[in-house]
């Protein structure tokens, strides 16, 4: 039988699907519930993603029919604030990262070695990357990778140089990628004058030419 709670959240949700349909809408932030947002637990929220993962891994693997899932605020990530949500995002994707690298080992080795030799297996996605073809490069390795691999942690080597990526390059991989981006002459950005702020360019057409240039 469907709670109270449950029952009110659901009618939260079809009124922000309807919302969403609006020519003039009404703040996302009406549907924040500040209750909820001053309660948030991390931790909570970790483990109802262990556990819908596992629930969802079980009914994957049962051909008859899916049991209904367990209720949880969760579900309705609209109602936290943008703190709250960037926490979830972070542990999601931390968690992501951990079944990722769980995957790849179990792939390489067999899921009853894994436990054992996880730890020395390379569970890693590893992009090399020249500078002077920083974008082509990346693009390359993007293209070689499944979605499913590019949720394992990255590892960054610069070509002919021998620092090992504890870190720093990862960090400085990043910073340089996003300054090849944010130039001009790529596009995919553009300046707004009346706000200062740069946001993605609404004209921009990608140009294969644009991955030679790089």
């Amino acid at each position: 039988m469907i709670s109270g709670i449950h029952a009110a959240l659901e009618l939260m949700k079809r009124l922000r699907e309807i919302n969403e349909k609006r020519v003039q809408p009404i703040s996302y932030t009406s549907f924040y519930i500040p209750e909820l947002t001053d309660i948030f637990d991390v931790r909570k929220f970790a483990n109802w993603l262990i556990q819908r993962h596992s629930r969802e891994k079980a009914i994957n693997s049962y051909s008859g029919q899916s049991p209904p899932p367990d209720f949880s605020v969760f579900d309705y990530p609209f109602v936290f604030d943008v703190a709250c949500k960037a926490k979830m995002l972070e542990t999601e994707a931390k968690l992501s990262q951990d079944l990722a690298m769980e995957k790849a080992s179990s792939a390489i080795i067999g899921p009853h070695l894994a436990r054992i030799l996880g730890p020395f297996v390379q569970t890693y996605v590893i992009f090399e990357v020249s500078r002077s073809r920083l974008i082509s490069d990346t693009l390359d390795h993007l293209a070689m990778h499944s979605p499913a691999d590019l949720k394992r942690p990255l590892k960054v080597r610069f070509s002919d140089e021998e620092a090992i990526d504890d870190g720093g390059v990862l960090k400085e991989f990043f910073i340089l990628i996003m300054r090849e981006l944010l130039n001009p002459a790529y596009g995919m950005f553009k300046e707004y004058p009346e706000s200062r702020m740069l946001w993605f360019n609404e004209n921009y057409c990608y140009n294969p030419s644009f991955k030679r240039t790089f």
